[in-house]
């Protein structure tokens, strides 16, 4: 009996033994085909089975116990094309080597610069398993996801912005080097405009999801990779027509690939240009621009390689600019621009001229290396320099009238007497050179404009006559060098943990100074302060209105500095480290930073007001913060995750904001540097759901920003309680805190005829939560805080960004290489930007006769609430279609690309506005300064044409 027993469990184990060697097992390595980039998160399935399994850090799958025989799997991952490969599985180990993916956002597509309509921009202005390693990584860190290609196309229009967070809080990375600016924190774009071909290669977080190449921040974070080997191997020309901020475009590329020798070379070129022909909406808004891009790596041996980026992007545009609404109802157009005019050249032609013109050439150069130290260990490092000019003109004038023409006191509205008022708007209606720039005008003036100076360049007793210019155009310039230097490191400890850290280094010089444009026919400038030449008559200083102490009466010609010249010094060191855990269930990070902070100013110019802390390098201010993050997965099963992030960090301001007018003195608005730093903490939790046939996300977040300051310079009308006279102030916000929460949802699904429809929605609401002290500081004298009023903000709305937004599209895909996609957009609940200083007490209860108590303006009533509400812009409806075509003669390959968006041309789409800063304080009259607003272009187009080998 016992030896019956032992052969049954004998033979029971020998069948369960045979049973096991019966199983087999597949394994591969999951690459992308263009930047050959090993990806983690790919979901691979086996078809018709519940068995799968998701690529693990290094890109790596592995499925466990299948049947031998032949078998059919499903590779899919967020922004790549499908794979669907069948093959025969062997008894035993099959290792299917390396598998690459085709990004679905490729050549094959237009550039997405090009997709994206555009609009009038301001001036001031991304489980359960049996085997392996998994992590689902990948999925929230995809190339582009159904949410993040709607933000990008369909919803530009309406200058939607994430979350309602400013450009500051999201992280732009080339090469490792961060690539936000040290002066404002915006990421610099337009540093590499153009050059669509050779800065493909991205990767992308929305969010506080976990990245690999920085600590990442509350916007999330992209990483730009645009070493030579990364770049696709072609050589490509195309040509684009559009009726948008340019008409012509001509681009070049030439990528070697990665070549026997170990060496790739990458080159790059664009020229656009507006020729202000039919095809143009906004008169005087110019561009031509240039691109240029070289890149050069050598692949030293499979363990290093170095590379070099040479990057640039020379342009000169001219700016559109806001408008009252009722110049543009004169001008019988939306797209009325107040910066241009005609002026008559020699031969009789009148040429287009605009007062407002950017010139910028800041050339990149970017040296990487990278280190394979060992198969789980990679060492990247990379320094850059970057250095040019950027200017942007404008008009000044001494001693004559307002040359604008929207200047309000031109406008019909100004005007009491109703006979004078319809004239003027009969002439204005009728006269386009009125609602212009009248060029020829102050040619004449200046011209005619004979006398003299006294004690001119500081000699006592010379007299200079001559025509001394009333008008002139002055280039405003920010000219800056940058140098930086970065390292991190990726390490695979072991199958469940993986450790990211690095090191960075930014160095930052703009010297901001004005130079003399043109004299506009006058023979000189003077540089003086007009304003305050005007307002200290009774000064006891007979230098207070001199610019530049050191050299009094300064007469300027064309090319010279004037008006103010100082640098700003920016330093920045920061250090981060991350752990990332990835396990059958569950996935987890968690990575903090810490940041030092100094800037400093340095005056190269003594100003009259403030000779003792105008000039010379002044003292360091210096910040330490620091940030944390972490995150968990849950993984479901193959398909079905749920996760929640959450992160807090301090943050150091910004040079920019910090001071209350750098142009002229080093006085920043606390001498208490701890209060200048502000702060925030951020939360998000979501699911998402992927799968051949369907791909869905829904997150919902919760933000909270905490001692923000803002900080403007303009005219305010009512300076202090008993005086009704008005002065150039700067004006200090402090203790702003902001509220961002709500949900963003995205589902795409796609029928297996090539159709797929998709929709998304984000639904937000962005209020300020506290009521902040403004102070006031006079810009034209040093006399320091001359007032304080409390600024009733709280539950007002984050302004010129939809709160609500909602897309549905649907594209279908032929087997014959073409494509068509159109899209239903609807945005909501956008909000111009407020005068701040509307929002106070004096605003509605200030009386010109101060000896009069009660309020000027009665709780509740409609003069109450016309003051104090906040505008919300229209909720609008727009369509975009798309379509693409392809064909392939032998190896060549040629592409049609042709998007049209807001088909149904609504040409009164206000995508943003603001309120002025001045207000009448004494009449209470709202509409006297009413708001500007810029608006969406009507239907606009692209048609491009490609040729590749």
């Amino acid at each position: 009996m016992i030896l019956r027993h032992v052969f049954s469990l004998t033979f029971i184990t020998f069948l369960s033994t045979i049973q096991l060697f019966a199983q087999s097992t597949v394994t591969g390595t999951i690459k992308d085909n263009v930047s050959n980039e090993l990806l983690p998160g790919v979901l691979v399935e086996v078809e018709g089975t519940d068995q799968y399994a998701q690529t693990s850090i290094s890109g790596v799958f592995t499925i466990e116990g299948l049947e031998a025989g032949e078998i059919s799997l499903l590779i899919s991952a967020e922004g790549y094309e499908l794979i669907r490969s069948s093959f025969t599985v062997k008894l035993g180990s099959n290792d299917l080597g390396e598998i690459s993916l085709k990004p679905s956002f490729t050549d094959e597509n237009t550039d997405s610069e090009d997709l994206v309509p555009t609009i009038m921009l301001s001036d001031e202005e991304v489980e359960s398993g049996s085997s392996g390693t998994q992590t689902v990584s990948g999925i929230l860190n995809a190339r582009r996801d159904i949410f993040t290609s709607k933000v990008a196309f369909a919803w530009s229009v309406a200058r939607f912005r994430i979350r309602g967070y400013d450009s500051d809080n999201t992280q732009l990375y080339m090469n490792g080097i961060q690539m936000n600016d040290l002066e404002s924190g915006r990421p610099t774009w337009w540093t590499w405009s153009g050059l669509n071909d050779v800065t493909r290669n991205r990767n992308s977080v929305i969010g506080l999801g976990v990245t690999d190449f920085a600590s990442g921040d509350i916007g999330g974070a992209s990483f730009l990779d645009v070493r030579a080997s990364k770049q696709r191997k072609q050589f490509r020309v195309t040509y684009t027509f559009a009726n948008r901020s340019y008409n012509h475009r001509l681009m070049a590329t030439y990528n070697t690939g990665v070549m026997e020798n170990g060496w790739a070379f990458s080159f790059s070129g664009s020229y656009r240009l507006s020729d202000q022909g039919p095809w143009t909406y906004i008169k005087g808004a110019t561009y031509n621009g240039g691109s240029y891009f070289v890149g050069v790596e050598k692949i030293i041996n499979n363990k290093h390689s170095i590379a070099l980026n040479v990057i640039g992007s020379p342009n000169v545009r001219g700016k559109g600019g806001p408008a009252v609404q009722e110049m543009f109802d004169l001008a019988g157009t939306n797209y009325y621009n107040p910066n241009w005019g005609y002026q008559t050249a020699p031969d009789g032609r009148q040429l287009v001229r605009n007062s407002r013109m950017t010139d910028s050439h800041q050339p990149l150069f970017l040296l990487s290396h990278e280190s394979k130290i060992n198969e789980d260990i990679k060492l990247h490092s990379s320094v850059s320099y970057q250095f040019g000019k950027y200017g942007s003109t404008a008009l000044d004038w001494y001693n004559a009238e307002d040359p604008r023409p929207d200047y309000y006191r031109k406008l019909p509205s100004y005007i009491e007497d109703p006979y004078q008022q319809q004239l003027a708007t009969d002439l204005l209606m009728n006269n386009e050179s009125l609602r212009q720039i009248q060029w020829d005008r102050l040619y004449d003036i200046n011209r005619n404009a004979y006398e003299f100076v006294a004690d001119p360049n500081g000699v006592m007793g010379d007299t200079l006559y001559g025509n001394r210019s009333r008008y002139i155009v002055e280039e405003r310039r920010y000219d800056s060098q940058k140098a930086n230097a970065a390292m991190w490191m990726n390490a695979k400890v072991n199958d469940f943990l993986r450790i990211d850290g690095g090191l960075s280094y930014q160095f930052y010089n703009s010297r901001n100074f004005k130079v003399v444009d043109d004299l506009l026919g006058g023979d000189f400038y003077v540089d003086i302060n007009r304003f305050v030449q005007r307002d200290s008559a009774n000064s006891s200083n007979p230098d207070v209105y001199q610019n530049d102490v050191d050299n009094p009466n300064r007469i300027l010609a064309v090319g010279d500095v004037f008006g103010y010249d100082y640098e700003a010094i920016v330093h920045k060191a920061r250090a981060w480290a991350q752990a990332a855990f990835t396990f059958k269930k569950i996935d987890f990070f968690l990575s903090g930073q810490g940041e030092f902070t100094s800037f400093y100013r340095k005056g190269n110019m003594r100003n009259g007001l403030f000779p003792d802390n105008s000039f010379g390098l002044q003292d360091p201010k210096n910040f330490f913060t620091y940030g944390t993050k972490a995150g968990l997965t849950y993984k479901i099963d193959g398909r079905n995750y749920v996760f929640a992030n959450a992160s807090y960090q301090t943050k150091a301001p910004y040079f920019r904001y910090t001071y209350i007018s750098p142009r002229v003195r080093d006085q920043i608005i606390s001498e208490n540097l701890d209060s200048l730093i502000s702060s925030n903490y951020s939360f998000e939790a979501g699911y998402m759901l992927r799968s051949p046939k369907i791909k869905a996300r829904a997150v919902a977040y919760y933000t909270k920003f905490v001692n923000r300051f803002y900080q403007r310079s303009f005219y305010l009308d009512l300076v202090t309680t008993t005086d009704a006279g008005g002065a150039f102030v700067n004006y200090i916000m402090r203790g702003i805190d902001q509220q961002h929460m709500g949900i963003e949802i995205a589902a795409e699904y796609k029928f297996d005829m090539g159709l797929s429809i998709s929709a998304a929605a984000s639904i937000g609401e962005y209020t300020y939560t506290t009521r902040p002290q403004a102070s006031f500081f006079l810009d034209n004298d040093p006399t320091t805080e001359i007032d304080t009023r409390t600024v009733y903000l709280k539950d007002f709305y984050i302004p010129n960004t939809p709160q609500m937004t909602y897309n549905i599209g649907a594209t279908y895909r032929s087997k014959k290489y073409w494509m068509l996609s159109v899209n239903f957009n609807y945005f909501h609940r956008s909000f111009v930007d407020v005068n701040p200083d509307r929002r106070t007490l004096r605003a509605v209860s200030y009386t010109p006769n101060p000896d009069v108590q009660q309020q000027a303006v009665e709780p509740g009533s409609e003069l109450w609430e016309s003051i104090l509400a906040q505008e919300e812009l229209p909720g609008r409806f727009t369509c975009d279609l798309f379509f693409s075509k392809s064909w392939k003669v032998d190896n060549y390959f040629i592409y049609l690309n042709i998007g049209v968006s807001n088909i149904l041309n609504a040409t009164d789409i206000r995508t943003s506005g603001f309120e002025q800063y001045r207000f009448d304080y004494a009449e209470k009259n709202v509409d006297k300064f009413p708001p500007k607003y810029y608006y969406a272009y009507g239907t606009n187009f692209m048609v491009q044409v490609a040729f590749r080998i």
